[in-house]
């Protein structure tokens, strides 16, 4: 089952509108970026973090995202890779 967390990220071109789906075989993410809406899917923290920094996400929202994420990991026994 997934579990979803979201954070804003406000910048000064635009907010950005970030969802992670958190499951045991990595990680959905949907973003309203660049006015458009995307959808990626990543294996690991690391290829999560850096995605998000493709799309400018900034750096408070990409920790708190990695930080909910990490929570929801350890809360369903999924191994934090």
């Amino acid at each position: 089952m997934t579990e979803w967390v979201r954070v804003d990220s406000k910048t000064c071109i635009g907010t950005k509108e970030v969802t992670i789906g958190v499951h045991k075989e990595g990680f959905v993410i949907d973003i309203i970026a660049f006015g458009d809406w995307h959808i990626e899917e990543v294996k690991t923290l690391k290829e999560l973090e850096e995605l998000l920094n493709e799309y400018y996400v900034q750096k408070y929202a990409i920790a708190e995202l990695l930080e909910k994420s990490k929570a929801v990991m350890k809360e369903k026994g999924i191994k934090v890779v």
